[in-house]
């Protein structure tokens, strides 16, 4: 009878265990189908103690192949120096969690930009990690740049003058020409009104360009002569149109 007793009990527990897992392998399944991003939790020493399989999509690794391993494995930081580590330990210890950008290494070789959310571990020395991939954003990143590069060659090439003002009269910036026809330069603009450096006889009148285009015109086009430096009256024909 204390056989049997026994061999029911060890039954139940192995038949628990079996449920539990497979709930546990489950749950891990839903989690990473929904988000790519891996999961893991290291020692004080970085050391790998588990992760979750987006680790196999995003790495190539299997999970069995990084536990024990040290983070260096996934990816590496050319910050980590002291003054840097002892950063996301600060950050850990005032607001529980630290997010940085480092520099992914798959099982094949390639690299990859990640983004790393470090959170404090609860009741025991260690970490809590997300690594998430951030080629997309990088690659939108360099689009913008790429492009905002090339409209500033445009503008200042363009063989007409052009400075951008904003709807309090304040020059944001002028192209290479404007600077060349004027020989007024970027440093003499900054901060500084439109009708502070180079004015004509429209300017605090009703027929300031400026202000047509404020009051809803389009398009405003006229030949005026401005004053330059030292006097020197430069004749222009002057198109002013809306900006963004």
């Amino acid at each position: 009878a204390i056989l049997l007793g026994l061999t029911c009990l060890l039954w139940i527990t192995y038949h628990r265990w079996r449920e539990s897992s497979k709930k546990q392998k489950e749950l891990e399944s839903i989690i990473t189908s929904i988000s790519p991003d891996v999961l893991m939790v290291v020692d004080r020493d970085r050391n790998i103690i588990t992760c979750n399989t987006s680790v196999k999509k995003l790495f190539g690794y299997e999970v069995s192949e990084v536990i024990n391993q040290k983070t260096d494995l996934l990816y590496y930081d050319r910050r980590s120096g002291p003054s840097y580590k002892h950063e996301i330990y600060d950050a850990l210890e005032r607001v529980g969690f630290h997010v940085g950008e480092v520099t992914g290494k798959k099982k094949n070789g390639d690299i990859i930009p990640l983004e790393v959310i470090t959170a404090k571990l609860t009741g025991r020395e260690g970490a809590v990690l997300l690594l998430r991939d951030i080629s997309d954003k990088k690659h939108a990143v360099d689009s913008v740049k790429n492009a905002y590069s090339q409209i500033m060659q445009i503008f200042n090439t363009s063989a007409e003058g052009i400075r951008v003002i904003d709807a309090d009269f304040n020059v944001l910036i002028i192209n290479d020409t404007f600077k060349m026809l004027t020989s007024v330069g970027t440093s003499e603009m900054a901060g500084k009104k439109c009708y502070e450096v180079f004015h004509s006889h429209l300017c605090h009148t009703p027929n300031c360009p400026m202000t047509k285009i404020l009051e809803g015109e389009k398009r405003v086009e006229y030949d005026t002569c401005f004053e330059g430096k030292e006097g020197v009256r430069i004749p222009c024909i002057v198109t002013a149109t809306p900006f963004g």
